[in-house]
């Protein structure tokens, strides 16, 4: 099989030995070409390799698999994504099952892959820019973009300056960011009524009410994990189906308080955060926009967006493949998409 794998060098887990192993692993059993993101014309480079490529494995954090999945999807490519966690969370790769030490996963992603388990499945689009796993406007695209300005400490830190940010952006992030939808829900029967939907406007008609706004957008596009080193967190119960459709999570109140309860919840059940106080949630399978009045922080899969005072979110079915390792008992971690196997 001819495989393309992309290396990130600035990756929390990437280094000499671990791309050189990895290029090792891959090329003893596949055709195997290596692109370096460090590269000169990098997104230029990927494009020119992927057709005629039939997988695409990704040694890097979800913001580099979020940059070749982008690219896969916009050339309506069939080659299967196959992301390895080089990352600090690695938050895709581990919520479709393969784990965390990267010579496990190398073994668990070639046996995927030679079985043929692969499945072409949704993502989101924020303002035309794909996710695989979330897209937020508001408070987690502040919490991004304070990680981001510190490489060095990313790497050094992991978790814990991610933490750090957050509790930094809770505490003094803006508190003026007021977000209402200006469209409806596409198919209102897919939301639950039993979930209030902030700022969604009946058509035709302005929001309800000024407080119904949301500080805080959440779009999820496949089963929502998050994680605090190896434990993961779930944000919404795990009853709710997925992939077929985002998941939209509003969050009203700007204050530290709520985003101290909502973390308190996160750590102590399994509850999500969807049903707290405060916190509305439904399911999309069309689009939604949401407006602020001032520039708001976004971010897909943790890569940053430019400010905006408009938002777009979009369910796009079936934009790529993916590969679906066998799922692993025990290990918190979900896969299958609603899709269909090759």
């Amino acid at each position: 099989m001819r495989v393309l794998l992309v290396v990130n060098p600035a990756a929390r887990g990437v280094d000499r030995a671990t791309a050189a192993a990895t290029t090792d692993r891959w090329s003893a059993q596949h055709e195997l070409t290596r692109l370096s993101s460090h590269r000169r014309n990098f997104d230029e480079q990927l494009r020119t390799a992927i057709p005629g490529t039939e997988a695409v494995a990704v040694l890097g954090g979800d913001g580099m698999l979020n940059r070749v999945a982008n690219v896969l999807a916009d050339l309506r490519s069939d080659a299967t994504l196959v992301p390895l966690p080089g990352g600090t969370t690695n938050v895709v790769a581990r919520t479709i099952g393969l784990p965390r030490r990267l010579d496990a996963a190398n073994e668990a992603a070639l046996t995927a892959l030679a079985a043929g388990a692969t499945a072409r499945r949704g993502w989101g689009r924020l303002n035309g820019h794909g996710f695989l796993a979330n897209a937020g406007v508001g408070f987690d695209a502040g919490v991004v973009r304070r990680v981001e300005a510190n490489p060095a400490r990313k790497a050094r830190l992991g978790h814990l300056w991610f933490a750090a940010a957050a509790a930094r952006e809770a505490w003094t992030g803006p508190r003026q960011v007021r977000l209402h939808a200006q469209l409806p829900i596409p198919d209102p029967a897919i939301a639950e009524p039993s979930l209030p939907a902030p700022g969604i406007p009946d058509p035709g008609t302005s929001p309800r009410n000024p407080d119904d706004d949301a500080f805080w957008v959440l779009a999820m596009a496949s089963h929502p994990y998050s994680y605090a080193g190896s434990r993961a967190l779930e944000l919404l119960r795990a009853d709710r189906v997925w992939g077929d459709g985002l998941w939209m999570v509003q969050v009203q109140r700007a204050s530290i308080t709520t985003v101290a309860r909502l973390a308190v919840r996160l750590l102590s059940s399994n509850r999500g955060i969807a049903d707290a106080d405060g916190v509305g949630c439904h399911k999309l399978t069309g689009e939604i926009t949401y407006r602020s009045a001032l520039p708001v922080a976004a971010q897909t899969d943790g890569e940053s967006l430019e400010p905006a005072c408009s938002f777009t979110f979009r369910w796009q079915p079936d934009a790529l493949r993916l590969i679906e390792p066998e799922p692993r008992t025990g290990t918190g971690t979900h896969t299958g998409t609603g899709t269909t196997r090759r």
